[in-house]
């Protein structure tokens, strides 16, 4: 039984995840088509997605 609702947790994280993650990826869409001002910076950081930290680094005594 302990066993059974292991699994139905397991199931629920995965599925509050996938959600998330689902209306992220409606929001930034729904940006994208929505607010043309916007298309070109968001291309940009498309273009320099690799190049740059995912956040942003501070300075190390510079």
């Amino acid at each position: 039984m302990a066993e059974n609702k292991r699994d139905w947790g397991k199931i629920l994280v995965g599925l509050a995840v996938a959600s998330v993650a689902l209306l992220s990826l409606l929001f930034t869409v729904y940006q994208f088509v929505k607010h043309p001002e916007n298309r070109e910076h968001f291309i940009r950081k498309l273009e320099n997605i690799r190049n740059e930290p995912p956040f942003p680094l501070p300075n190390k005594g510079e």
